[in-house]
């Protein structure tokens, strides 16, 4: 029958030769596995680590991971929520990508963040990646970092039952260094939610489309009254040694007629406020070249009709 079929497919497949006979125990030592996985809700003092997802942490310290004691932090531990409250979206450390991506919070505020965050990794990663370990592994080019400094986010930050509250544009204090002593946690970040009229858009260059890490991001947040920007977050990528939050462009646009000139001079203070290295994604110079150019592209698409691709000098 089909269903004695369907039952029977990886059997079969073995006694054909195009399956590997050990197939036919992988079902059992992955259940054994999941049975072995012993969750805390206590944080173990002589952890050295701290895993969430540990998408990269698994890779860049697999050897240290395997040899010391380890912390999971389960639900118990860091929140994996994402809500609305006191018009305020709040975001466990714990919530993933993909949690971000189905939330209903942020699709209903973010229409397209959907489209921008599909650029993350692949599936398994997507679901496995948290927000607060995007932040807390302090790469420079972090696309999730990105959109929250362009969202002015804020950290709750817990040590036993005390908790404080830093801005994500402070809490890089250098490369993979954080104001976030060996006995904290981040537990949950959160930003305003606009009442009024804003725009918001993300944008990544990198040698493929999917499946590839940036070689610039940038992140802006607007919101405007008639033709004049009232309040502006604009963030950059890979163009420092840590994740860039472009305070004085930010300063100068604020109040400034949406038009091709301010855009232009933006870009040049920009400069000023970067210092890209050359690596294996690109030069420094071509670097300041594709910040510059995602300056304009914000603006080219939030703004079609006040600016366009032939304005740029």
């Amino acid at each position: 029958s089909q269903k004695s079929s369907s039952k029977n497919h990886i059997k079969n497949l073995i006694e054909a030769g195009i399956l590997p006979e050990y197939f036919s125990k992988i079902k059992p030592k992955l259940e054994n596995l999941q049975k072995d996985i012993k969750v805390s809700r206590r944080i173990n003092k002589t952890g050295k680590h701290f895993i969430s997802g540990g998408t990269d942490l698994y890779v860049q310290k697999w050897e240290e991971i395997y040899e010391t004691k380890v912390n999971f932090l389960s639900t118990g531990i860091i929140p994996t929520s994402i809500k609305e409250k006191d018009g305020k979206c709040i975001i466990g450390a714990g919530a993933s990508v993909s949690d971000l991506i189905e939330s209903p919070v942020i699709n209903e505020n973010f229409p397209e963040m959907k489209k921008f965050l599909i650029l993350f990794g692949s599936l398994p990663i997507r679901n496995r990646a948290t927000v607060g370990g995007n932040i807390v592994n302090a790469s420079p080019i972090g696309d999730i970092t990105s959109i929250l400094l362009a969202l002015d986010a804020e950290l709750r930050i817990k040590n036993g039952k005390s908790f404080r509250q830093v801005y994500l544009k402070k809490f890089y204090k250098g490369y993979k260094k954080l104001n976030l002593k060996p006995s904290e946690l981040l537990y949950d970040i959160s930003f305003n939610l606009s009442a009024g009229d804003f725009y918001f858009n993300f944008e990544k260059v990198s040698k493929r489309t999917y499946l590839d890490i940036a070689s610039v991001n940038s992140s802006i947040y607007i919101e405007t009254n008639l033709n004049k920007i009232v309040k502006i977050y604009l963030s950059a990528g890979g163009v420092a040694t840590i994740p860039s939050y472009l305070k004085e462009v930010c300063k100068f646009l604020e109040g400034k007629e949406i038009d091709a000139p301010a855009v232009t001079d933006a870009c040049k203070i920009a400069e000023s406020e970067i210092s890209p290295i050359s690596d294996v994604r690109g030069s420094s110079e071509y670097k300041r070249l594709l910040l510059r150019q995602l300056i304009f592209t914000h603006f080219i698409k939030l703004f079609p009709n006040k600016i366009n691709i032939g304005m740029i000098a």
